[in-house]
């Protein structure tokens, strides 16, 4: 059953992908932050977002509880930790 449940969440996965996300629905995706939710601009950052099949707009406005807040921060400080990295080597 494990094997079924996984499948199944690959498939609506997809679903949302090539089809969209459902009306009054939303699922977390890594898009090039603009600042939102205050993630670093120009560091992909999983954020709430829809889409209609074609375009993801991230869901503006939700609250976020101290918990996710700390959360959020920490992986962005990690993100930005590897950029710098990937920059003092000269790759980027």
């Amino acid at each position: 059953s494990s094997a079924a449940s996984a499948a199944n969440a690959i498939l609506d996965h997809m679903r949302e992908w090539t089809q969209g996300t459902r009306v009054d629905d939303w699922v977390s995706v890594g898009l090039l932050s603009a600042g939102e939710y205050q993630t670093p601009s120009g560091v992909f950052c999983s954020c709430p977002a829809t889409s209609d099949g074609q375009r993801w707009a991230v869901v503006p406005h939700l609250e976020i509880d101290e918990f996710s807040r700390q959360r959020i921060d920490a992986s962005a400080a990690e993100l930005l930790a590897e950029r710098d990295a990937v920059r003092a080597l000269g790759l980027i």
